[in-house]
């Protein structure tokens, strides 16, 4: 079972096929119900995706060969009892591994078939986008996250030091090597000065700031491009010293106080969310009043087949789409017209799609949530 990340709901967005088959359904994490009601969902979702592809015009052994992988779980008892999530959702297509997902959100239940993955219900894991990082500093270890206000996620890497002691380890290193080759032995030089007539206060500062100058350094690589918040977690005297020789100019200005090395992931998540919850509500609610500025000069749209051109065409700066409902139709890129005489494909859905493939930003909201008193919005670039 894959971990539900930000890069695979866009590589799932991007796939398409000819019989693809979405199915999402709530989980009950305890009790005896939760093992007994869980899969009887499952098994009506079958059913219900078995008519869509029968209606497709797929014979019975068809059918059989695109969602067997999902009818496997009904009697898997073990896969039940380990059940600790809010919802699932399972991606099917024929001849391919299922893709099966654990998610930390409730979804309604829905069976969807399509020439894309239907991706709606997980655009509340994106939304604000709600994304940030947070910098666990210690001289202990140094640790980095992928967060958001459902995800915590661990990222590995070999691009920063693994604690102050390995980070000074490597700089003598480095300054032997530099020695032993003929080196002008500058960094040496440089560190010997540093050393001749400092106090153990002097010493520890300058290790450390030695040490976040690589931690630093090592961000910098890894969010390179970015404009995600960072927030420090830490102690306030490690912290300050990072912070002044920080080159990401994104530093959240509060930080998780204290030794992170003494708090879980999920704690840490917890106290940095609130922390930046605030930023992500400034953010939406600034793109809401720049709406209504731009209602009347045609940076702002409302009606679905202006909005779904718009997003074919990467002009959607933000869009607010109901994840609540549902419009099913048919767009035509070419002659950028609507046809809801279909049931091919949820066009709320494909805008959200459309916009988060051109590196938009999207709000899952409930319909009485979206601007303009409609079930999608949009604030366009140009």
């Amino acid at each position: 079972m894959e971990k539900l990340t930000r890069s695979e709901i866009e590589r799932l967005s991007s796939h398409a096929g000819e019989h693809l088959v979405s199915l999402y359904l709530p989980t009950r994490q305890t009790g005896i119900e939760a093992h007994q009601e869980d899969p009887i969902r499952l098994k009506n979702l079958l059913r219900w995706a078995e008519e869509q592809l029968g209606g497709r015009g797929l014979r019975p052994n068809q059918i059989d060969g695109v969602l067997e992988p999902a009818r496997q779980l009904l009697d898997n008892d073990a896969f039940w009892a380990d059940e600790v999530s809010l919802g699932l959702a399972l991606f099917l297509e024929a001849g391919q591994p299922m893709r099966l997902h654990r998610l930390p959100l409730p979804v309604r239940e829905l069976a969807v078939v399509s020439h894309r993955f239907h991706l709606k219900p997980l655009v509340p894991l994106l939304s604000g986008d709600g994304r940030f990082f947070l910098l666990a500093l210690s001289q202990n270890q140094v640790r980095l996250f992928e967060m958001s206000q459902y995800r915590c996620r661990e990222l590995a890497g070999d691009e920063l030091p693994g604690s102050l002691g390995e980070a000074l380890w490597t700089d003598q290193n480095d300054e032997h090597s530099e020695n032993r080759g003929g080196g002008s032995g500058s960094n040496a030089s440089v560190n010997a000065v540093h050393s001749q007539g400092e106090t153990g206060r002097e010493k520890k500062k300058h290790d450390l700031e030695r040490f976040c100058k690589k931690i630093d350094a090592g961000i910098n690589e890894l969010l390179a491009g970015q404009r995600t918040p960072l927030v420090l977690a830490g102690v306030e005297y490690v912290t300050s010293i990072y912070r002044e020789v920080s080159h990401y100019q994104h530093l959240v200005e509060q930080i998780v106080e204290g030794n992170p090395d003494l708090l879980r992931p999920d704690e840490l998540h917890a106290r940095a969310w609130k922390i930046v919850e605030p930023l992500f509500t400034r953010q939406r609610r600034d793109a809401e009043e720049q709406f209504g500025l731009y209602a009347h000069n045609g940076r702002a749209a409302t009606k679905l087949s202006q909005v779904l051109a718009a997003a074919h065409e990467g002009r959607v700066d933000t869009l607010w789409v109901a994840c609540d409902k549902h419009i099913w139709g048919r767009f035509d890129p070419l002659t950028k017209e609507v046809n809801q005489q279909t049931h091919q494909e949820d066009l709320l859905d494909l805008a959200a799609v459309q916009t988060l493939l051109c590196s938009g930003r999207v709000y899952g909201v409930t319909a009485d949530e979206v601007p303009g008193e409609t079930y999608i919005a949009a604030l366009l670039r140009y």
